[in-house]
């Protein structure tokens, strides 16, 4: 029935042709597009955790005493030399995601394993953050690097064995989590001993996502309070 408003005939076939044109193959079209740009994007941060780990491992652990700016700066100009379009810390309504592009809304944690401070309870708190950050620039797709600087590992193990970049999807938002271990060893790997690791499954991340959407929804908004008499 949609489709004969655009061919004006009564034919079966050339109906379904006109819903397939006007309907189906742009939304295909769009689908297709998106997929390759995510694609794309990971293949960079991918290239990107691999280049820090093998060759500048002491260059990204000696910037993590500044913060993850400093971090943060570094992983801007990989993705600036690789001809990635994108504004640096654009101002929203939850406060600033570091790196917002067409393609990709980008934050950067550092996790060195003190429950304190930055361990996995400041991890949780980033991928909230990140879950806003996506919803404010109408994004579909965030991405959280995490630098750890810790001899203990981080493990997400709701990744398929067939998936490089661990990811949780929540609320129609696909996050993925990107752990770049800058952590310097004072032992080679044979001498470490066994391998500790802090590790955060779905549930996890879904029960935060969830009690951070009920307290966003419960909570006024700007427009609704009352206003004050000055």
């Amino acid at each position: 029935m949609i489709g004969r408003g655009f061919v004006r005939t009564g034919k079966t076939d050339e109906m379904l042709d006109g819903f397939r044109e006007h309907f189906l193959e742009p939304f295909y079209e769009n689908l297709d597009e998106s997929l390759d740009q995510q694609a794309a994007v990971l293949s960079l941060l991918i290239k990107y955790k691999r280049k820090v780990e093998w060759f500048e491992r002491d260059i990204a652990h000696s910037l993590a005493a500044d913060g993850e700016r400093a971090l943060a700066r570094h992983l801007y100009a990989y993705l600036f030399d690789q001809g990635l379009d994108f504004h640096i810390e654009p101002q929203s309504a939850s406060g600033e995601a570091d790196l917002v592009s067409p393609d990709l809304v980008l934050d950067a944690k550092i996790f060195d394993g003190d429950a304190s401070s930055r361990g996995t309870r400041y991890i949780k708190h980033g991928v909230n953050q990140l879950m806003t950050y996506t919803r404010d620039f109408n994004q579909l797709v965030g991405y959280l690097v995490i630098y750890r600087t810790c001899p203990e590992d981080l493990q997400f193990p709701f990744a398929g064995s067939d998936v490089l970049v661990p990811f949780v999807s929540f609320g129609g938002k696909t996050l993925y989590l990107l752990i770049v271990d800058i952590c310097s060893h004072e032992r080679p790997a044979s001498k470490r001993g066994a391998l500790r690791a802090h590790v955060m499954d779905t549930p996890d991340l879904i029960a935060v996502l969830t009690e951070a959407t009920v307290e966003q929804a419960d909570s006024p908004r700007e427009s609704d309070a009352q206003p004050s008499n000055v």
